[in-house]
Formats: C-alpha cells, structure tokens, sequence
C-alpha cells in the first residue's frame, strides 16, 4: 500500500481522489482504522500508509473478492511493476 500510495502521489499528486482495491479485508479494514495492527513493526507501516492516505485530497480503500479474475490480474501486474521499480 505505501508503494502504491507513493507511486500515486508522483503521477498525480496529492491534490487528487485515490481509491485502492485489496483482495486483503485484513489490510483494508487495518488501512481504514476498522481493525487494529498488533504487531509493533506492522503498527509503523501502517501508520505511514495512512499518513501517506491522508495527504490525498480524499481516499476510499475498497475489498474485492479474490474471485475477481480482473482484479486479481490487475493486482498481479501492478505487483510485477512495484517489484521492477525496486531493482
């Protein structure tokens, strides 16, 4: 989320409504605050996806069934060029 969070900053700037699709209820409901993050590490990322979120002029984090057979290969590309960007 924080990748994508930053790669959406740098194409259209913060000034922009964002939206995000998980397949995950457990980081979409962590992300929107629903759900607590236990673990100490996991508690500062998701601190600075949020805060990322927050910078947006507005933002909606949305889950979608695994099922999705669009979503799924969205997700899986977009994995393959967040990956890309780190080598």
């Amino acid at each position: 989320m924080i990748a994508a969070l930053t790669k959406a900053s740098e194409l259209y700037g913060y000034g922009n409504d964002i939206r995000a699709y998980t397949d995950s209820v457990l980081i979409a409901r962590q992300i929107s605050g629903k759900y607590k993050t236990k673990e100490a590490n996991l508690r500062k990322l998701n601190l600075k996806a949020r805060e990322l979120a927050g910078k947006f002029k507005s933002f909606a984090i949305k889950e979608v069934p695994r099922e999705d057979e669009h979503i799924a290969q969205v997700d899986a590309e977009l994995n393959r060029l967040l990956d890309d960007m780190k080598a």
